[in-house]
């Protein structure tokens, strides 16, 4: 029986039961009073489903709400940048195809590189409390920044000081051949000449770190070092030893022989920086197509009008491996010239296998 049927039955016991002095309604009424009855009952019920629809909307929006902003606290850790805290000489953060000149307070992240002259050097904060000090030519890819922090070695040098992780995170260092996890501690890394099969040095100060190197694993603790066979072929000296390097100027010399020898000047203005990006960013879109005659020309450019500038050592390096993919022997000649000019560079390693090539 419909609801409908029920107020129906319920209106003619009502009616049958009303008293002898009252006139009993007509059928006619009967029916318009159960008629508005019914009325009645379904209008109460599409009031209740609209405020039940109400309420849901209202709860999907406000889980919506709690999604995208829970979305956008993720993105803005995500974006959390490293900090430099200190700049000693001429060091450049290249991103993309753009260098600028890195100073104290920079914001340094994701697919950044900082890359420090021979006699320079920066320190980076970075969000968990690491300290990344790139050395004297070091050249340091952000891999990573986020829960994994990730970081590649490209050439020289870093010291760091990794701060305790909080659970499910991670620190790592990479270089071209190994790779370095840490959990806190204090190390040292370095991109050197090949001995035992690797160019990666690691010298731990305190705490312990874990290298993998051709799927291999070890275990590296305080005053230890890796590989254990290498450590008297280290140039470098401990990490308490090294001295502070002397701040060399950033400039913008005139045009001379890239043969010629450093000279200090006073700071490049910035139209000379972004003449100096212009150039390198037209060198490295000619090599991207393939037009290795343009990619050297413009190379060639920015190393005789700026052989002081930021990328003067940049530039070097890049016509080297153009050189060496193109002619060999002219490579190899780049090689010693941008040893002789470079001797501590960060591509120090790379050019000395260039020479090692028959």
């Amino acid at each position: 029986m419909t609801s409908r049927d029920s107020l129906a039955s319920l209106a003619l016991r009502e009616l049958a039961d009303a008293p002898p002095e009252i006139d009993a309604p007509s059928p006619r009424d009967a029916e318009d009073a159960i008629a508005a009855i019914a009325r009645e009952l379904e209008a109460v019920r599409a009031r209740r489903k609209r405020r039940i629809a109400v309420i849901g909307a209202a709860a999907f929006v406000a889980a919506a709400a709690a999604v995208v902003l829970g979305v956008g606290t993720r993105q803005t850790a995500k974006v959390e940048a490293a900090k430099v805290e200190a700049v000693s000489g001429a060091v450049v953060m290249m991103r993309g195809e753009h260098g600028v000149k890195l100073d104290p307070g920079a914001a340094v992240t994701k697919g950044d590189r900082v890359v420090a002259s021979a006699a320079a050097s920066a320190t980076l904060r970075l969000p968990k409390g690491t300290e990344l000090r790139a050395l004297a030519g070091a050249d340091v890819l952000v891999v990573e920044q986020g829960r994994d922090e990730v970081f590649e070695l490209r050439a020289g040098s870093v010291q760091l000081h990794v701060a305790k992780l909080a659970p499910g995170d991670r620190f790592l260092l990479r270089t071209s051949d190994s790779e370095v996890e840490v959990r806190g501690t204090e190390f040292r890394v370095d991109v050197r000449e090949p001995c035992e099969g690797t160019t990666t040095r690691v010298t731990v100060t305190e705490g312990t770190v874990v290298v993998r190197h051709d799927g291999a694993e070890t275990r590296v603790t305080a005053n230890e070092s890796w590989p254990a066979r290498c450590a008297t072929h280290a140039a470098a000296p401990p990490p308490s030893a090294v001295p502070e390097p002397e701040p060399v100027a950033v400039v913008a010399a005139p045009a001379r022989s890239v043969s010629s020898p450093p000279a200090k000047h006073a700071a490049a203005p910035a139209s000379d920086l972004a003449e100096q990006n212009r150039i390198f960013a037209e060198a490295m879109a000619a090599k991207r197509r393939g037009d290795a005659p343009a990619a050297l020309a413009a190379l060639d450019r920015l190393a005789a009008a700026y052989p002081q500038g930021p990328l003067a050592e940049s530039a070097a390096v890049e016509r080297m491996r153009i050189l060496a993919s193109s002619d060999p022997a002219r490579g190899a000649e780049a090689a010693r010239a941008y040893l002789a000019r470079h001797p501590n560079g960060y591509a120090r390693a790379e050019a000395q296998r260039l020479l090692a090539t028959p």
